[in-house]
């Protein structure tokens, strides 16, 4: 009989459920780590994208900033402490930002033309004889003065001062022998207008006159002068300032032998000019958008930003540029920032005002702000930019502070900053060892668009002073 040959006792090769059990354990925690090294990784990316897309737009931001911000000036400056930073309100119309969210005047910058310098008012020689007249305003006594044949030409701004548009330079060409026999002779005089000592107060019109005769008696004078209107009021305006009205039929230009003399305007220059403005960019030019086929027009906000402004002591004025990016919990929103005075006045704009408790922590060796109001335990996130406004006795920032890390202890929120803050110069903390409360700016976490209401997620991403005049 053959014996049996199979294997008594003998199973399937195989693992035991705590070696599966293990082994998906391990995996789990290195699926776990890749996941989190690829998060961060992504986080790192989507910071390093938003700071190089910050960087352009404050560049840019830059450039058209310095280009409309001058000397701040006019009566409202009594309420705008030196050292001390100011939010920039949005018009009425959300379109722009000023430095005069109430248009009345009383709050301005002087900025230098931006038109091509000596601004020509009025340019159109006289023809020959042969080829006839009228292409000058005529100034002969003795007939009706002929209109210009070309057009006055207007400033490429409006709200000049009237101050700094002297002098003007009026060239008259005079005509001899020209009906009275004999030959025709030219020549071309210069006269220079300026602002008399005084003169009526009217805050449009503004009167220039020959520089070598006395002042008139009366206004509007009747002789030898040229007005400007500098449309100083309405100060939003249509109209961009202009030439007036002007009278020179009194020049001096002496007589024709010959007889058969004429005069004629040939060119009315402003060597050079300011003008006030409160206007310092467009809603456009301050936010960056992206490609979205789910956002209205096919377009979305990504990342824009909010200026701050002061007076220094030195009498310059100084920017920040406070660049933050934006996500909406809903892809149809359209983003708006709401930044009227009346949203500064009620919390609701990206910048918002807070005080803060400023400190010293010596065992972790850094400086900290710190809030007890939960609500406020956004103004002290890692990541937050902090410009502290300055009060009397103590200016504003010289910089941003960004903080780094963050701790809870007996439900005080403690942000630890990368420096200590300086205020012209000078440590704004003078005594570590005493911690003080400052008004600071901060981005808030969510504001809504002033659009349509939807809420927006905010993140700061970059701070920029730079000083302009």
């Amino acid at each position: 009989m053959r014996p049996d040959m199979r294997r008594a006792g003998t199973g399937a090769v195989g693992f035991t459920l705590i070696e599966v059990l293990m082994a998906s354990f391990i995996i789990a925690l290195g699926a776990l780590g890749l996941a989190a090294l690829f998060a961060g990784a992504a986080r790192q990316q989507q910071v390093a994208s938003d700071t190089t897309r910050s960087v352009s737009m404050t560049k840019s931001a830059e450039s058209m900033l310095v280009e409309n911000f001058g000397l701040l000036q006019g009566p409202g400056l009594t309420n705008l402490p030196a050292d001390r930073w100011f939010p920039c309100y949005a018009n009425t119309g959300f379109n722009y930002l000023t430095v005069d969210p109430l248009q009345n005047g009383s709050a301005y910058f002087t900025v230098p033309a931006i038109e091509p310098i000596p601004v020509v008012l009025y340019e159109r020689p006289m023809n020959p004889p042969t080829a006839g007249f009228g292409v000058g305003q005529m100034l002969n006594p003795s007939a009706p003065p002929i209109p210009f044949a070309g057009n006055l030409i207007e400033f490429g701004q409006r709200r000049l001062v009237a101050d700094t548009l002297s002098p003007i330079q009026v060239t008259i060409r005079t005509h001899c022998g020209l009906f009275g026999g004999g030959a025709p002779s030219f020549n071309t005089i210069d006269f220079i207008y300026y602002p008399p000592p005084s003169g009526p107060e009217d805050p449009n019109i503004k009167y220039y006159i020959d520089s070598t005769k006395p002042p008139p008696s009366v206004y509007p004078p009747t002789t030898d002068f040229i007005a400007i209107d500098v449309q100083d009021i309405p100060i939003d305006g249509a109209d961009f300032a202009r030439v007036h009205s002007f009278d020179f039929s009194d020049v001096r230009l002496g007589v024709c032998p010959g007889g058969g003399f004429s005069k004629a305007v040939e060119r009315i220059v402003v060597l050079d000019y300011q003008f006030k403005n409160d206007r310092l960019i467009s809603l456009s030019d301050r936010i960056i958008e992206r490609e979205d086929s789910r956002a209205p027009g096919g377009r979305r906000a990504q990342m824009a930003f909010s200026v701050l402004y002061r007076r220094t002591s030195g009498n310059t004025s100084q920017l920040a540029v406070v660049t933050y990016s934006l996500e909406p919990d809903s892809a149809a929103s359209v983003y708006v920032p709401p930044e009227t005075r009346a949203d500064f006045d009620g919390d609701r704009a990206p910048l918002r005002r807070v005080e803060l408790r400023l400190a010293y922590d010596d065992t972790a060796e850094r400086y900290t702000v710190s809030v007890d109001d939960p609500d406020l335990a956004w103004a002290v996130e890692p990541g937050q930019q902090i410009i502290f406004e300055g009060e009397p006795g103590s200016p504003g920032s010289d910089f941003a502070v960004r903080v780094l890390g963050k701790r809870v202890v007996d439900d005080e929120h403690i942000g630890f900053l990368e420096r200590g803050p300086r205020g012209a110069g000078a440590p704004l903390l003078p005594d570590r060892t005493v911690a003080v409360d400052r008004l600071a700016w901060v981005l808030q976490d969510v504001v809504r668009s002033r659009e349509d209401g939807s809420r927006w997620r905010i993140r700061p991403v970059e701070v920029r002073l730079f000083q302009v005049r």
